[in-house]
């Protein structure tokens, strides 16, 4: 019998090959598991609803005054084994009406934003005694046949009068005061109507403009300009008797703050607004004009800028806290005073220029 010879060049190769063998089983092995633990992250997130995978991050609250404004409520993911037609809704009951969108769901993730439209005109004022209350936004998927699911999470509504200048990881949310300025509501109309009365009627005190024409397609001066705005600004103390009511402006993240809407100050029978509700007021009559108003942000304070022309070549200011007896021409004197020193301190936080907003598309809340 012949008997097996082997060195210790075969029994080295031997064991390298076996090394070889577990090292890839192992591969192998662990490759599988890392890829199933990929799986099961991607769907972590994912509720199956009607033979679905659903995903979607509801906020844990929605600013009702920023809403009209918001790009998104909420984005939702969804994605099938089998292609399928779905028909995907989500609301906010009591804010929302209901938005409705028919997709065609398969093997590849896919995206949807929603933003429902609000339920009526009124809805902003709802929240307006009680300022916040619990809700609920609601997902559902209907598929053919008529088989629904549903998804809910919960939510709390905080009324249009509510503003948080920069939200929990610092970012500035001051360009929505914009939406506070509201230059077609039916108060600034009538406080404008009244500046053109006050206007006439004491040429004296404003003789650089005989009525309000705003920039006069280019023809008016600054001076001009000036005068339009003291008029509106003496109105608002003679006519409605509107006072200045000290109250910082805490802009630090996630604060947050009541600001009324012009209506809201302007319909009470003794009227006081702080700084940055008396700033709104005027920039919405200045925006109603047709002039180009800038809110100034300093630290704890706001106050008004107004472009002397289309192209706000210049700026001129007015302090809206002088709304205690001082006259708008005063007031102009002030107002460039302060944002001189605090130009030259580096102050002046931000120049929020309300035409600029308006074409980043935040619009008037009404």
């Amino acid at each position: 019998m012949a008997r097996a010879r082997g060195g210790p060049r075969t029994y080295l190769l031997m064991a390298l090959a076996l090394v070889l063998a577990l090292l890839v089983g192992a591969t192998y092995t662990l490759g599988g598991l890392w890829s199933f633990d990929l799986y099961q992250r991607a769907n972590a997130a994912y509720e199956t609803a009607c033979d679905t995978l659903v995903s979607w991050e509801p906020p844990a609250e929605i600013l009702t005054g920023f809403y009209p404004n918001q790009r998104r409520l909420v984005t939702v993911h969804y994605r099938s084994e089998a292609a399928q037609v779905l028909n995907i809704a989500v609301s906010a009951p009591y804010l929302t009406q209901t938005q409705a969108i028919e997709v065609h769901s398969g093997p590849v993730t896919q995206t949807q934003d929603y933003l429902p439209p609000l339920l009526s005109s009124q809805a902003l004022d709802a929240l307006l005694g009680p300022r916040m209350r619990d809700g609920h936004i609601t997902l559902t998927v209907r598929r053919a046949g008529a088989e629904v699911c549903a998804l809910s999470a919960p939510v709390t509504l905080y009324s249009r009068q509510m503003m948080r200048w920069a939200d929990a990881s610092g970012h500035d949310n001051s360009a929505y005061l914009a939406g506070w300025v509201t230059p077609q509501a039916e108060v600034i109309r009538d406080l404008v109507g009244r500046a053109a009365d006050q206007l006439s009627q004491n040429p004296r005190v404003y003789p650089d403009a005989r009525t309000l024409v705003g920039y006069d397609s280019g023809r008016s001066q600054p001076a001009t300009v000036v005068s339009q705005v003291n008029a509106i600004f003496d109105t608002l103390q003679l006519a409605y008797h509107l006072r200045y009511t000290q109250v910082n402006v805490p802009f630090r993240p996630d604060a947050m703050q009541v600001v009324q809407l012009p209506r809201d100050v302007l319909s009470g029978a003794a009227p006081t607004a702080m700084c940055v509700e008396s700033t709104v007021i005027l920039a919405s009559a200045v925006e109603r004009l047709g002039m180009r108003p800038y809110v100034v942000f300093v630290p704890g304070h706001v106050f008004l800028g107004v472009g002397v022309d289309a192209h706000a070549s210049a700026i001129t200011y007015w302090e809206t806290s002088d709304l205690n007896g001082i006259s708008g021409a005063q007031a102009n004197v002030h107002g460039e005073t302060e944002f001189t020193e605090a130009n030259r301190a580096g102050q002046v936080l931000r120049m929020l220029d309300i035409e600029d907003a308006r074409t980043q598309g935040i619009l008037p809340m009404e």
